[in-house]
């Protein structure tokens, strides 16, 4: 089968080594390349006015720490075509005025038929379409009807367009076949948002086949005293992991320790914190280290905790509890669905230290075999989502999943 993905996040050969950007659509891409089919991704690329690819570094750490959303380098204003690791790739920039806006029709319009033109000339004729995040993809999958006929499904990662611009968002769902949200929660939010009869199916993230097949449960290294703890992820204020070094300085009397991975503009405000709290003698930040390393560290780690706000999904969550780790996420944000409390890991009102505290403290408590047995859970829960399952079972949610997209009517009876 020959598939286009359109994704607004994709890896680049001109990305700042800076970028957080995550990989996880080549994930998906690679997969369905190793299954068999033939991919070609187009990066849609919001061309915002050139001053704002000028401002100065802090403000635009301050942007991404305040709306999620990373300001690129100048360079990748410009459509380019090129290969990743074995996936053909073209970049098309659309031009938008203001940012998390929309675009409009006629940028919209002028982009599909430069992704038609760049397609004819590797005749590339998709029998499917898929659009990740809902700006500019929910408007290209509608108007690149025009040209193809196939199959086509969205999958939002946050329900921000669909509050936002809600009326735009139906009118373009009227010409998509299936609709997917990256976490139970936000599949839920669509359905009600956007009057869907249907609820949406589930995207979610996997964990790389090959990590699982190197390591085996570990549980028995939650057995003991409980004194290595563990965050992964960016340093910025809607992660809380200020909360996790507050609610372990609670615990004073105890003999623990706190490895965070990560960058960003939280880090010398959490730098500051664990002196003033007296305990930055067992905090080690490690910044910014390669995955492969981040698995060591995860390894050895026995907690792993992040109770942020507004996360889609968090992969890294299923990467620690593949390593076996006692794992904690966030009540009523993307995981939860996915961790079950006290049966594959522990959930916890995010950004609460009496929360967290009473999680932490719940840990300490239990006994050997619990832990043994919540860890080993949690482990298997990571062997089933690995990258090639997750990617499979999502393509059988978009060609063979449920019905199409329906809409319910409004009160007065008429078609939306």
């Amino acid at each position: 089968m020959k598939i286009l993905m359109l994704t607004t996040v994709y890896p680049r050969p001109d990305s700042s080594k800076a970028s957080t950007a995550t990989k996880v659509i080549h994930y998906f891409t690679s997969e369905w390349k190793k299954a068999g089919h033939d991919v070609v991704v187009v990066h849609t690329i919001n061309a915002l006015p050139k001053f704002v690819y000028y401002l100065p570094g802090k403000i635009k750490e301050i942007i991404k720490a305040k709306l999620s959303f990373e300001v690129p380098d100048p360079k990748i204003r410009k459509n380019i075509e090129y290969d990743y690791e074995g996936i053909h790739v073209f970049r098309e920039n659309i031009r938008k005025v203001i940012p998390r806006g929309l675009s409009s029709d006629r940028e919209i319009s002028k982009c599909a038929e430069s992704i038609a033109a760049s397609l004819n000339t590797i005749e590339f004729e998709p029998d499917l379409i898929v659009g990740h995040w809902a700006s500019p993809n929910a408007q290209l999958l509608a108007e690149l009807k025009r040209f193809y006929s196939c199959r086509n499904a969205l999958i939002f990662h946050s329900s921000f367009y669909a509050v936002r611009f809600t009326e735009k968002m139906k009118e373009c769902i009227k010409y998509i076949d299936r609709i997917g949200g990256r976490s139970e929660k936000l599949a839920e939010e669509l359905r009600d948002i956007l009057q869907l009869k249907q609820k949406p199916f589930v995207c979610y993230s996997g964990v790389p086949d090959e990590y699982i097949r190197q390591s085996d449960s570990n549980e028995d290294k939650v057995a003991g005293d409980i004194t290595r703890f563990l965050y992964v992820g960016e340093l910025i204020r809607r992660k809380n992991v200020d909360i996790i070094i507050r609610t372990l300085a609670g615990f004073k009397d105890r003999p623990w320790s706190l490895d965070i991975v990560g960058v960003g503009n939280e880090l010398y405000t959490l730098q500051k914190l664990a002196v003033k709290l007296d305990v930055a003698d067992r905090v080690r930040f490690y910044g910014r280290i390669s995955r492969d390393e981040v698995f060591k560290i995860m390894h050895q780690a026995q907690v792993f905790t992040m109770v942020s706000r507004g996360e889609a999904f968090g992969l890294v969550y299923l990467e620690a509890m593949a390593n076996s780790c006692l794992t904690i996420g966030s009540m009523g944000e993307g995981i939860d669905g996915v961790i079950e409390d006290e049966v594959n890991g522990f959930l916890c009102e995010a950004g609460s230290v009496d929360a967290l505290k009473c999680v932490y403290q719940r840990i300490f408590d239990m006994p050997p075999g619990e832990r043994r047995r919540i860890a080993r859970s949690g482990y298997e829960t990571a062997c089933r989502m690995t990258d090639s399952n997750v990617a499979f079972n999502y393509l059988n949610d978009i060609m063979e999943g449920g019905m199409l997209i329906e809409m319910l009517p409004p009160k007065d009876g008429k078609a939306i």
